[in-house]
């Protein structure tokens, strides 16, 4: 991956991956065994907090849940990282070869472009930083709360042994967290950008050629054809890799959000209880947003092909320019979409949805929470306005 810091946006996902030592092409043993002993201390946090499934009181659960499902994203994320490191590299290598110059259509279009990749910079840069706040408050939360003294509770022997490996394990998985998952959403989220950005050009590219009415239209948007199926290669190429962690995703958000949600409005918490789950759904949030909106772009730039291509002059072309632009209008109307292990469909109205549901459950209980809330605080006792709610 050392050759790819001249792709646009990916350097900072580059220096992440540097921290543990996956910018190689190839593993050496050190790598091998610096990854087993990466899962293995991912699995004992992860094992340690199940077992809470067996032990806890009900009032737990929601808990238990919450952090599986923060901690099994990193393990997912790198198991997939190192399944597929070659294609992924083989992606990216693709896309940095192939790829159209954009300064090759004027200043204008180059300031816009560059202009995109600074935002994108600017979001990975503020990411870092909103998940080393993250990271940092599931660190401290025992220094403020009263419990076993780990960031994630969790049911472990009495002893000295055990619990200095079960909070190691723990502090070690949430540094790993804020490599691992980052650095992994930032190559997605970089290819996407670099899909659309490349099919405007071709979108611009072919309205040209087809407003030349010239020998070099023909020869023009059989370029831009051949570059459209390179595009869609690499679609492909995407969908095969993150299929199953969008279908991942689509899930724990679902899960993890409603859950949050309920114990925030059923349950008396403490400050840093709350803060903690808001930051959590915050984060989650703005995570699957950042895979469903840029898969709804791409989506979105694929199918505007064809309606870029009749806007323009094609019906003074000639007749075999006039059966190339039938054959590229009925190509892109197929809307493509990235999906979750061929189940659900990854766009912004999944994002949607999940936002409705969100909204569903709070405003279902928000009534009983606030009632309760507010009469406690004029000191009536807990069992009369538990009465008063039912």
């Amino acid at each position: 991956m050392e050759s790819l810091y001249k792709l646009q946006m990916l350097p900072v996902t580059l220096n992440l991956y540097k921290f543990i030592g996956e910018t190689t092409a190839t593993a050496s043993k050190k790598l091998i065994l610096f990854r087993l002993w990466n899962c293995l201390v991912l699995c004992i946090a992860l094992g340690y907090i199940g077992v809470n499934f067996l032990l806890v009181e009900a009032d737990f659960y929601v808990r238990t849940l919450q952090s599986l499902t923060y901690l099994s994203q990193p393990l997912l994320k790198y198991v997939m990282l190192i399944k597929q490191k070659s294609t992924i590299n083989k992606l990216l290598w693709n896309i940095l070869t192939t790829s159209w110059n954009y300064r090759w259509f004027g200043e204008r279009i180059a300031a816009n472009t560059e202009r995109v990749y600074r935002i994108v910079q600017y979001t990975q840069l503020s990411m870092i930083i909103g998940g080393v706040i993250n990271v940092i408050v599931c660190l401290a939360r025992p220094l403020v709360v009263a419990t076993d003294g780990m960031p994630i509770e969790s049911h472990i022997p009495h002893t000295v042994t055990m619990t200095a490996v079960v909070l190691f394990s723990q502090m070690y998985s949430f540094l790993l967290t804020a490599i691992v998952v980052i650095g992994y959403d930032f190559i997605y989220v970089s290819s996407c950008i670099h899909v659309i950005l490349q099919l405007r050009l071709v979108k611009l590219r072919m309205q040209q050629a087809l407003n030349m009415f010239n020998e070099k239209s023909t020869s023009v948007l059989l370029h831009c054809i051949k570059h459209h199926q390179f595009l869609l290669s690499m679609f492909f190429c995407m969908t095969d890799i993150y299929s199953i962690l969008l279908l991942y995703h689509y899930i724990t958000t679902l899960v993890t959000i409603c859950t949050v949600i309920l114990e925030l409005f059923l349950r008396q918490l403490d400050a840093a209880t709350y803060i903690t789950n808001t930051v959590g759904i915050a984060f989650l949030l703005i995570q699957f947003a950042l895979y469903t909106f840029p898969a709804e772009q791409v989506a979105t730039e694929f199918s505007d092909i064809s309606i870029a291509v009749y806007t323009s002059k094609w019906y003074r072309n000639n007749i075999k320019i006039q059966k190339l632009v039938l054959y590229i209008i009925m190509k892109s109307q197929k809307r493509l979409y990235f999906t979750g292990a061929g189940l659900v469909d990854i766009n912004a109205e999944a994002f949607e949805a999940r936002q409705n549901e969100v909204n569903s459950t709070a405003v279902q209980n928000a009534p009983r929470y606030w009632q309760g809330n507010g009469k406690a605080a004029a000191g009536i006792p807990p069992a009369l306005f538990e009465t008063s709610v039912g």
